[in-house]
C-alpha cells in the first residue's frame, strides 16, 4: 500500500468520524429544541432516548436489508453468469446499505437509506455486478484452479502450464462428432 493511499484512508476515516459526530450534535439539538414541545422536558438526558431508539431502529433495519439481500444473491449470481440482468448489483448495492445502517451513527444512516432508494440502487448496480462478478470469479479459480474440468480457464485467467492438446483431437485440430446408422443391404 502507497504511503499516499494509506494517508487518503486515514482522512477518509477521520472524515466519517467528524461527520457521526457532528450528525449527533445536530440530532441533539432538534431533539431538544422540540423534547418540551414532545416529552415535556429539554433536558440532555430527554433527547437521549429518542437518539438511541433512533438508532436501534436503524440497526433493525440495516439487518434485514442485508438479511433479505444475502438470501436472494445466490440465485442473483447465477443469473448474472448467465448474462441476465443486473440483479446482483443492487442487491450488493442494498447489503452495502444494509451495513451502512447497522453502524451506528446518522451520518452513515443516512447514506445508507439513500442507498436503499431504487433510483440510487439503479446508479449504483453497474458497480456492484462489477464487485459481485469479481468475487464469483476469485471464488471459481480457487475451486478450480486451472478452471473446469474438460473446459478453458475462466475469463482473466491464464493457465498454470502448456496446454497439451486432447487426445480426441484428430491431426486436422477438429472434434468429429458422429452418429452411427444400421444400414441393411437388402
Amino acid at each position: 500500500m502507497t504511503p499516499l493511499l494509506g494517508c487518503l484512508g486515514l482522512l477518509l476515516v477521520g472524515g466519517v468520524l467528524v461527520g457521526e459526530a457532528y450528525s449527533f450534535v445536530i440530532a441533539h439539538r432538534l431533539l431538544g429544541t422540540y423534547a418540551r414541545d414532545i416529552i415535556g422536558g429539554a433536558l440532555w438526558t430527554d433527547t437521549l432516548l429518542p437518539i438511541l431508539l433512533l438508532q436501534v431502529a436503524m440497526i433493525v433495519i440495516g439487518v434485514l436489508a442485508v438479511k433479505s439481500a444475502i438470501a436472494s444473491l445466490p440465485t442473483a449470481l447465477m443469473g448474472s453468469m448467465l448474462g441476465k440482468g443486473l440483479d446482483a448489483g443492487r442487491l450488493m448495492v442494498r447489503v452495502a446499505a444494509g451495513i451502512l445502517l447497522i453502524i451506528p451513527g446518522f451520518f452513515l444512516d443516512a447514506v445508507g437509506l439513500l442507498l436503499l432508494l431504487p433510483p440510487v440502487q439503479a446508479v449504483f448496480g453497474a458497480i456492484g455486478q462489477r464487485i459481485a462478478m469479481s468475487l464469483v470469479r476469485q471464488q471459481m479459480a480457487k475451486m478450480f484452479p486451472g478452471g473446469m474440468p474438460g473446459q478453458m480457464p475462466f475469463p482473466g485467467m491464464q493457465p498454470r502450464g502448456p496446454l497439451a492438446p486432447d487426445a480426441r483431437v484428430g491431426r486436422g485440430g477438429k472434434i468429429v462428432d458422429v452418429t452411427a446408422e444400421r444400414v441393411d443391404k437388402g
